[in-house]
């Protein structure tokens, strides 16, 4: 579950910084004579609030786990499908951001080669478990 929300959470961070350094790239209007860079701070509380979220939802789901008496189940086959597709989302993902850096000289490849390495580690212990029944 801790993946599916990081995965998630990566997903709504690049969609609102990508839309976000669009509209700070806009010539200043009419409307806005001083330009739209008040729109990444706007995005910067966002995105704040996002990742507190998921953290506080991954927290509750940790603590409800531990102290539950119930008994852990392998996880079903679509949890690899969807692991799959998460390790495709971030590989897309990572190849448009590696690109649109390299314009502005910005690329933090780094950040991007852990998230999937960690997304690949989980997908094969998912797959593990799930084969050895």
């Amino acid at each position: 579950m801790g993946d599916g929300i990081d995965s998630a959470t990566d997903v709504v961070i690049s969609i609102v910084m990508i839309f976000t350094a669009r509209l700070i790239n806009r010539p200043p209007s009419k409307k806005y004579v001083f330009g739209y860079e008040k729109a990444e701070g706007i995005a910067t509380k966002i995105l704040s609030l996002v990742i507190f979220y998921a953290g506080v939802q991954m927290l509750l789901s940790a603590i409800g786990s531990i102290f539950s008496n119930e008994t852990k189940e392998i996880p079903s086959p679509i949890a690899i499908y969807v692991t799959l597709f998460s390790i495709a989302g971030k590989l897309l993902l990572a190849s448009y951001q590696y690109k649109q850096g390299k314009k502005i000289r910005i690329v933090k490849i780094f950040e991007k080669k852990f998230a999937k390495g960690l997304t690949i580690i989980c997908f094969f212990g998912i797959f593990r478990l799930w084969y050895k029944r």
